[in-house]
């Protein structure tokens, strides 16, 4: 094979990881379990999250609000106004996070004065969407604060593309806030003053160019190997 071809083939190959690095990513909080967040917890193995000195907790939102059972499971934490699936005209959320209001208590439910969740991410990623369950009070007080890969940050509040899924606009509520491409960040703190949850965020994690630069380091090692084996 030519040392061209071989670095086309190299080329190509980096192109393709970079490709699959870069594809878009849900994160859900299906993969912790319900009730109380002991410390930080990492979620699809890319989102860890903190509650700045606030217990964070998991709500099972599979319920239909009013007691009873909606797949199979019932509303917990006392606080129905969380629940999500066929009964509100949405898709059930599963594992939803928020800012616990009885750390104390085994059952879960969010706090009506909120405060801070940190975010942070196991390599830099653009913020797409993010998907919020119940915010049916105050939504002014909501703010985001977007650390950048470069250094500095920016802090807004939600964006104004938004989408209304389902069919409550109060308690119950969800909604999918997408933000335009502010470029590439590390984390992020979302803080507010009234309760709610985060049902999901949708990232696109950045391509790491060392790997793909890595791999045609080493496969033009082997073309240098293999011409000094031809030489001699």
């Amino acid at each position: 094979m030519r040392k061209n071809t071989v670095f086309s083939v190299a080329l190509t190959a980096c192109l393709t990881l970079s490709g699959a690095a870069s594809a878009a990513t849900v994160v859900n909080f299906d993969d912790g379990a319900e009730g109380n967040l002991d410390g930080s917890k990492v979620f699809s193995g890319l989102v860890s999250v903190d509650g700045n000195g606030d217990t964070l907790g998991l709500y099972n939102s599979n319920c239909n609000g009013n007691g009873s059972t909606q797949f199979g499971v019932s509303c917990t934490g006392g606080d129905p106004d969380l629940a999500s699936g066929t009964a509100f005209g949405t898709d059930p959320q599963g594992l939803v996070l928020i800012i616990e209001e009885n750390p104390g208590d085994s059952t879960p439910d969010d706090s009506r004065f909120g405060g801070t969740i940190s975010f942070s991410f196991a390599q830099a990623v653009i913020m797409n969407a993010i998907t919020l369950l119940d915010l049916d009070r105050d939504f002014t007080n909501m703010m985001f604060t977007f650390f950048f890969e470069g250094g500095g940050s920016t802090t807004t509040g939600l964006p104004a593309d938004v989408t209304l899924l389902g069919t409550k606009t109060g308690d119950n509520s969800l909604r999918r806030y997408v933000f335009g491409d502010m470029g590439a960040i590390t984390g992020f703190d979302l803080t507010t003053t009234d309760s709610g949850a985060v049902a999901s965020l949708e990232l696109t994690p950045v391509p790491l160019p060392a790997a793909g630069w890595l791999l045609i380091g080493g496969l033009g090692g082997l073309v240098a190997m293999k011409r000094r084996k031809a030489k001699v």
